[in-house]
């Protein structure tokens, strides 16, 4: 079953950042884990007040009572409460495949689990006709699919 998951964190006045750092690093790392478990489907950031820690979750188990167990075991859940909304399948759910045996739809690219930047030595830079022969030139698409054009020019030596 599923279960959309409002998990809205209150960090104690006076909790060294050291801390709060430690915590989020393993909560970071569990998540991980639980996506690899498939308890965790997906999570979004919905808009923030200024000091506002609230993360919506999509996670998935057999029962509220492992629902429970997978929550706990979540290092932020010391400051954490969890609002549990069961979720049930809607007759008018578009599918989750793209043809009959496709793999499901994903957000991502192949082995990009995780965002990464593009580094300028990543890009493939090609020779541009309408600047002189050391420009080089690529375009870069965002995810959003907005484009726009980036030119390189060797540092003077």
């Amino acid at each position: 079953m599923e279960y959309l998951v409002t998990m809205t964190t209150h960090v104690p006045d006076g909790t060294p950042a050291v801390t709060v750092a430690d915590i989020r690093g393993r909560e970071a790392a569990r998540s991980s884990e639980l996506a690899a478990e498939g308890h965790l489907l997906r999570l979004w950031r919905p808009p923030l007040r200024p000091g506002e820690w609230r993360t919506l979750g999509l996670f998935a188990s057999e029962d509220r009572g492992q629902l429970e167990d997978v929550l706990a075991s979540m290092p932020l859940r010391v400051w954490r409460t969890d609002e549990i909304t069961d979720l049930w399948p809607h007759p008018n759910d578009p599918p989750t495949h793209t043809a009959a045996g496709a793999s499901p739809v994903s957000t991502h690219q192949p082995d990009q689990a995780v965002f990464r930047p593009t580094l300028p030595e990543d890009i493939d830079w090609e020779p541009f006709p309408s600047f002189p022969p050391p420009a080089k030139s690529t375009v870069l698409c965002a995810i959003v699919s907005v484009s726009s054009d980036r030119l390189s020019l060797p540092s003077p030596s």
